[in-house]
């Protein structure tokens, strides 16, 4: 299957080719030592989902601008440190999880997805500012910030006061205030950059 992936890829696409080459071998050096490195595990991660998105990027022939590039690094920091969060609170229970999670300081993970949220908010809040948002979407595309917060902000009083899992799939899952709040961002997005 990834042999026959490389070789579409190829004649399709070479940028498609080199990115899911380079993308299999970071996954391959990821299984056999890097996700067992504690900070390194979740920029391979993060890496991961940039390599994805420009993929895409190639297969639909839409340009990436640096603030989504950014703007899914961060995100996806957050969710792979939220992860190894919900790995810790597995150790600390006696449970068995992977080996780099006992690198990880749970006072330091509660930090950083703090700093992470707020990160991303401003990222995110800079970037329905910029000229490329403007042009593509609309001048208020801006108020679509308020979703981003309250999501973030939903999410972390479950993670950290609630002590719900941090895996942010199970909670975005379960949660109907988070699913609302999504929906309700991408219902604003929809109706200020389509129908505005």
């Amino acid at each position: 299957l990834v042999s026959v992936s490389l070789l579409w890829s190829y004649m399709v696409n070479i940028q498609i080719f080199l990115i899911l080459l380079i993308y299999l071998i970071i996954n391959i050096l990821y299984s056999v030592k890097l996700k067992q490195i504690p900070i390194i595990d979740v920029i391979v991660i993060a890496t991961g989902f940039v390599l994805r998105l420009f993929v895409g990027g190639y297969a639909i022939d839409e340009m990436i601008t640096m603030w989504i590039i950014v703007l899914t690094f961060i995100l996806s920091l957050f969710i792979a440190l939220a992860k190894r969060k919900e790995d810790m609170q597995l150790l600390v229970d006696g449970k068995e999880t992977r080996k780099s999670v006992g690198f990880y300081d749970l006072n330091i993970l509660n930090i950083s997805l703090k700093f992470l949220s707020v990160l991303i908010v401003v990222i995110y809040f800079l970037f329905t500012l910029s000229p490329d948002a403007i042009i593509k979407f609309h001048d208020n595309i801006f108020i679509t910030t308020i979703f981003v917060i309250l999501g973030l902000y939903r999410y972390l009083y479950l993670t950290l006061i609630k002590h719900y899992s941090g895996d942010p799939t199970k909670i975005f899952l379960t949660d109907k205030a988070l699913q609302v709040i999504i929906t309700s961002w991408l219902v604003t997005f929809y109706y200020i950059a389509r129908i505005l």
